[in-house]
């Protein structure tokens, strides 16, 4: 006895007075498989590893879903666990949503492939003339291949500058994805049109006024009424800049409100959905925006990454989709991306061990 009060007395001097309590569980909601246990063990150990607080899981075979689970907190307060139906930004995975929808629009003929993009939009350049003639070049198939003519590595990424558009542009409100699109008439492209491909967040930007133009509707209004809600996938929406603008069941995000503009970025990464719906999205579709047809075994793996954002949408040929959302970590884009490979390597063992083991 005499041991422990020594025992007692030295540990409340190691911690400073106070007894250490165990920290507490991250909690774990949904209904568990214990078969599929790799795939919580994997989720938990991402989040850990990266400090992420919210992550939403869901595992789909064939279309029926096998596993849907939420881990963490919903809240930055964490005094709500995170449902497995959270919304969650879903960055850049919103670009295979829009190239389901432009496709689209190209099979009923309202849009082509070769469609010469700023020539049909006819918006007004600042100052009354482009920058860059070569412009009105740009192709619909250009804009859906990254190749139409930017390049952010040397010319920046005008999709996190809302605060320059409003300035230059000479706003009384926020700027929205039109304004965008006209600010970059007044600026050079990096490469000839079709040259090369260089990975651009704009070149879908542009699309989704595409989209409206071709449609007559919002970019929201036609991606959720024409694609995503068909598709079973009625939860997914747009996100919002402000937390008090969200719908409740969205998590929220390690970063101010005001860091960036994610309602400025529609078309290529202002959605939020649930994983299930993310599920049911690509049941109905390839991520390559291609409708799915039955027997197809295709294997198709991309993500998504914003401050405060982390996304992956897998389809395996098994006929397994799985998608993965996180509301961090809250890093520099380099160290947001260097997470994503372990990511999917540790999502693809999980379901290797499992779902697509052969029966004994």
């Amino acid at each position: 006895m005499r041991a422990l009060v020594r025992f007692l007395a030295l540990l409340l001097v190691v911690t400073g007075g106070a007894l250490l309590a165990a920290a507490p569980a991250v909690p774990v909601t949904g209904t568990a498989v214990e078969s599929l246990k790799v795939f919580d063990d994997a989720m938990l150990e991402f989040m850990q590893k990266y400090g992420i607080q919210a992550g939403v899981l869901a595992v789909s075979q064939d279309g029926r879903l096998v596993l849907e689970r939420g881990y963490g907190w919903a809240d930055q307060a964490r005094t709500r666990p995170t449902p497995p139906d959270a919304l969650a930004r879903i960055a850049s995975v919103a670009k295979a949503v829009t190239r389901a929808a432009v496709l689209k629009l190209i099979r009923e003929g309202k849009v082509s492939y070769d469609t010469k993009v700023f020539e049909w939009l006819a918006l007004s350049p600042p100052g009354g003339k482009a920058a860059d003639a070569r412009i009105y070049q740009v192709t619909v198939r250009q804009l859906l291949d990254h190749r139409g003519g930017w390049d952010r590595a040397q010319g920046g990424d005008p999709m996190f500058q809302a605060d320059r558009v409003r300035d230059d542009l000479k706003l009384k409100r926020p700027p929205a994805p039109r304004d965008v699109v006209r600010w970059m008439l007044g600026k050079p492209l990096q490469f000839e049109p079709g040259e090369r491909e260089a990975y651009s967040n704009f070149g879908y930007c542009v699309l989704g006024r595409v989209i409206e133009k071709a449609s007559g509707k919002t970019y929201e209004g036609y991606v959720t009424e024409e694609v995503l809600r068909p598709a079973g996938a009625k939860a997914a929406r747009m996100s919002r800049d402000r937390a008090a603008d969200r719908d409740a069941r969205e998590v929220g995000y390690p970063v101010r409100d005001d860091e960036f503009s994610v309602e400025v970025m529609d078309a290529h990464g202002g959605l939020a959905s649930t994983a299930a719906d993310l599920c049911r999205f690509m049941h109905a579709y390839w991520i390559s925006g291609e409708p799915r047809r039955e027997g197809q075994k295709q294997n198709w793996v991309f993500f998504g990454s914003l401050p405060g954002t982390t996304a992956m949408a897998m389809q395996r040929p098994s006929g397994l989709d799985i998608a993965a959302l996180f509301n961090g970590p809250d890093g520099k884009s380099r160290e947001r991306e260097a997470c994503l490979p372990q990511l999917r390597e540790a999502l693809s063992k999980a379901a290797a061990e499992t779902l697509e083991r052969p029966p004994k």
